[in-house]
């Protein structure tokens, strides 16, 4: 047995594997199918010198509480039948965490097949997004004749949406999404890969693109309906022009269906629906995780002053072990090591939940992934790392 990266020539040894375990891609596999899978983020096991397991850490960025983060995306963990229950996936993330330090990657998203299988690993659970889905009548009272005068929609296919797009999720829409995961450094035949599929819609205001979605079209007439991936605006008079656009399609369709983050209000957004409509939700949440501590708490903006020192305890990631102590210098966390003693231990899950949100300080007490003693140490904690929902619209 044997763990590495895979070669160029293996991408589609690792394409069936994913098709054996997840049926995602057809039987006649072609070039284009596998452009990808990038042989440096690539891990399999091989066994007498064949593809047994494999584990793709996509290298992205994901927002923080607003703060640009490394991310490492795992993904496309899968084993063959006959090699399962003999422990290579576990070799296979202890590979992964690794190669995560090595690239300098300080956190870490997956969407797990069961949550306990990861919890292993020491992944927390965050929470998935709804997908709402509505009637389009209630987006009716937009269709009101508006001044176009600096204004644009322009109807856009994948192949040209690219650059705009992104731009505007990485300026406008990271910062104001804690976990939402960006990937520019993905190349163009990856772009292809994933959204050939898709149309972008861009309101621009004076030249400017001021909001953006990512849409498709599905059916026609009563049973037909929008299904809206993305939509951001970083004004409301653009979100209220998207809306019109959207409605202009009432005749052709009949609902459309938003991928939305979990506090989203969207009543505010609509009026007069008579008929009913349906809320979905993944049962599966996204998990996440810290692979470098320092890397991931530093210049995290926060509300309050304050100091805090704890120690913190990493089976899988042992370079995070040790003592650090957190301070607020100029509204952002400033993290370090440290040789002071404390009551205050943190395991890395519980780390990982209060960073991300996931927990209060309280939950995460009474799990027992953290101790902290001191009143005025936990309500600082509290006051930097309230819970918040993570938001996320790239899925892997």
């Amino acid at each position: 047995m044997n763990i590495r990266k895979l070669r160029k020539s293996e991408r589609f040894d690792a394409l069936r594997l994913n098709t054996s375990a997840f049926g995602n891609w057809p039987d006649d596999l072609r070039q284009e199918d596998i452009e990808w899978i990038v042989p440096s983020e690539t891990i399999g096991v091989f066994v007498q010198r064949k593809l047994a397991a494999v584990l793709i850490n996509l290298t992205l960025e994901q927002s923080v509480r607003g703060v640009i983060k490394n991310m490492a995306g795992v993904g496309g963990v899968a084993t063959y039948p006959e090699h399962r229950m003999k422990g290579y996936v576990k070799q296979l993330m202890a590979a992964a965490f690794s190669d995560m330090h090595a690239k300098s990657q300080s956190v870490s998203m997956l969407a797990p097949f069961k949550e306990s299988y990861y919890e292993m690993f020491d992944y927390v659970s965050a929470n998935s997004n709804p997908l709402v889905k509505i009637p389009l009548q209630a987006f009716s009272h937009y269709l009101v004749k508006r001044d176009m005068k600096n204004w644009e929609e322009e109807r856009v296919s994948f192949d040209k949406a690219r650059n705009d797009f992104l731009k505007f999720l990485r300026n406008e829409v990271a910062v104001k999404h804690h976990g939402f995961v960006l990937i520019d450094s993905r190349s163009e035949l990856v772009w292809k890969q994933l959204f050939k599929k898709w149309e972008f819609v861009f309101i621009k205001k004076n030249k400017q693109v001021v909001a953006v979605a990512r849409i498709q079209k599905r059916g026609f007439g009563e049973s037909g309906e929008f299904f809206v991936f993305d939509a951001f605006w970083s004004e409301l008079e653009a979100r209220d022009r998207l809306f019109n656009y959207l409605a202009k399609h009432r005749d052709q369709v009949s609902r459309v269906m938003f991928n939305l983050p979990l506090n989203e209000n969207f009543f505010q957004w609509i009026r007069d629906t008579q008929t009913s409509f349906e809320i979905k939700l993944k049962a599966q949440p996204w998990m996440v995780r810290l692979i470098d501590v320092i890397s991931a708490i530093s210049d995290i903006p926060v509300s309050c002053g304050g100091s805090v020192v704890f120690s913190l305890e990493d089976a899988f990631c042992p370079w995070n072990n040790g003592s650090y102590r957190i301070r607020e210098t100029g509204g952002i966390l400033n993290i370090e090591r440290c040789s002071k003693l404390t009551q205050n231990r943190f395991t890395i899950k519980g780390l990982s939940a209060l960073v991300y949100g996931t927990l209060s300080m309280g939950e995460i007490i009474h799990r027992r992934w953290a101790d902290a003693p001191d009143r005025n140490d936990r309500n600082i904690l509290t006051q930097w790392f309230p819970v918040l929902p993570v938001y996320s619209t790239f899925y892997f």
